[in-house]
């Protein structure tokens, strides 16, 4: 897990943040709505409370456990 700061309106737009929290997984925003709006603000998931739902966040984390190659530790290499 890795936090970044986005505190400019040309970073958000380089990096195509949507506003916090953005969730990425290898680098991929399962949430990423149909056409992103880079902004330095606050973001709100299709959901009643507005937060990413946990069913959706455990299945978008199980698709890219199984389908990310493992990396191997140089014990197994």
């Amino acid at each position: 897990m890795r936090t970044s700061v986005i505190d400019t309106p040309a970073e958000a737009l380089r990096l195509g943040f949507s506003g916090s929290p953005t969730i990425l997984i290898d680098g991929i925003d399962p949430w990423l709505p149909r056409r992103p709006q880079p902004a330095i603000a606050c973001r709100l998931y299709p959901t009643t409370d507005g937060l990413p739902d946990r069913q959706e966040l455990a299945a978008a984390l199980h698709a890219a456990a199984v389908t990310t190659p493992r990396r191997q530790s140089p014990q197994t290499a």
